[in-house]
């Protein structure tokens, strides 16, 4: 039965490709980005890499932010990696952090003639996957080399999970070449063995997004710096909208409405998608602002109340929160399943976020049980919160300080990772 259903999505891959080609071939006319690595998706032009690495897949910016934690600890033991990508803007974050701590690739596409002529290329002694990311192919032809593969900060959302219940008979055939399941919950260990994972090969090591970035202090700048590069003064305070998702316009409009309540303070918008923020622009514009890109101001830049940074550039969101008194977290006020509330939380800022946080369930549970953060049922609510929250510090600082412990508690879990990954490529 297994080599049936192998040989069904070996074969099923191809037709499915040629059916999503007319797509990719518009793509790649009209995006120029994704031309990038077109070759290497395929399987060739590959870099040389030394045998035995090990081979980390992030697919997008938030896993990549992830894997440099996980590839900092194989550094520090001497241990080459590989680093492959998905997306554009993925491959640049990931250039961006690690060149010269690992070599950098594009993961390829999940047929077996790409696949095969990557793993022949790379010659990985373990192949590691962040945030369940389950590519058939890529695993069995991983595994039919010789090597290891494991799934590190596995997570299955409550939206996720009965999509993959529907196809548990594939899923259930690749997850049982798994080597190593490390789940971030007791929640994602139950659902993954409901999947089809072998119970004695997972496990809850918790959430590796507790851990920061790790940077020297040396190299961070400071949170007086980050404003100054934004344009706001050192003691205004900061509403920031980090990974903004399109649809959600009232936490722009609270959060305005806040600021002139209060008739002092500063609007800054990260937005999750930056490919297109006239949204963004046209709100700004109606309510007397003007939309600031960070990629193209002034490095110096004046103060002045009536613009808004909008943050266009990767891969520093997390250390931008520092400039923020109050934080939303987007993609939480729609059916997206939120983002990140740990980034803000690092800095000592109990995050705002909406009823819709399925993707960081555990983490979200955890703040919320010691009030370390706020979830507001609807946007409604949002004007009033942010409202008691610039009029008093106090409340800021109690809960900022029980969201940045519950951070501080949850700490170490790369480090246990790693550890458990170099005994699966160390074993006999």
């Amino acid at each position: 039965m297994n080599r049936v259903i192998r040989g069904l999505y070996r074969q099923a891959t191809r037709p499915l490709f040629l059916l999503y080609s007319p797509f990719l071939l518009f793509r790649l006319f009209t995006r120029p980005e994704y031309r990038k690595g077109i070759r290497q998706r395929l399987g060739y032009e590959l870099p040389e890499i030394a045998p035995g690495s090990i081979w980390i897949h992030a697919v997008s910016v938030g896993e990549v932010i992830t894997a440099v934690r996980l590839v900092r600890e194989f550094n520090e033991k001497s241990v080459p990696v590989i680093l492959s990508v998905t997306t554009p803007t993925g491959y640049d974050v990931a250039i961006s952090k690690l060149s010269g701590h690992a070599t950098i690739i594009h993961f390829p596409i999940d047929l077996p003639g790409a696949v095969k002529r990557s793993v022949r290329g790379i010659k990985p002694s373990l192949l590691v996957t962040i945030d369940t990311e389950i590519w058939p192919n890529a695993i069995w032809e991983v595994k039919k080399s010789g090597a290891a593969v494991a799934i590190v900060n596995g997570r299955i959302s409550d939206r996720s999970y009965p999509r993959y219940k529907r196809l548990n008979f594939l899923f259930k055939e690749a997850l049982e070449s798994v080597d190593l399941l490390l789940m971030q919950s007791d929640a994602d260990v139950n659902r993954i063995i409901n999947i089809g994972a072998n119970p004695t090969s997972v496990f809850n090591l918790g959430n590796i997004k507790f851990d920061s970035e790790n940077l020297d202090e040396t190299e961070k700048p400071t949170r007086l710096d980050l404003r100054k590069s934004l344009g706001i003064g050192p003691d205004e305070q900061v509403i920031m909208l980090g990974s903004l998702h399109e649809g959600e316009d009232q936490a722009i409009t609270s959060a305005i409405h806040a600021i002139k309540k209060k008739g002092s303070g500063r609007l800054v918008i990260a937005p999750r998608r930056i490919e297109n923020i006239d949204w963004i622009t046209n709100i700004l514009e109606k309510e007397g602002f003007i939309a600031e890109r960070r990629s193209g101001a002034n490095p110096n830049p004046d103060v002045r109340p009536d613009l808004v940074p909008v943050i266009d550039t990767f891969g520093e969101l997390g250390l931008l929160y520092s400039v923020a008194d109050i934080v939303f977290t987007g993609g939480s006020l729609i059916d997206h399943g939120g983002q990140n509330p740990l980034e803000p939380a690092s800095h000592a800022i109990a995050p705002i976020f909406g009823p819709n946080m399925c993707n960081f369930s555990s983490a979200v549970k955890a703040l919320l049980e010691v009030d370390g953060a706020w979830q507001v049922g609807s946007s409604e609510e949002l004007p009033e919160l942010f409202n008691s929250l610039l009029l008093n510090k106090k409340k800021r600082g109690k809960h900022g300080q029980a969201a940045l412990e519950v951070v501080m508690k949850n700490r170490g879990v790369t480090k246990r990772v790693a550890e458990r990954l170099m005994k699966l490529i160390e074993q006999p």
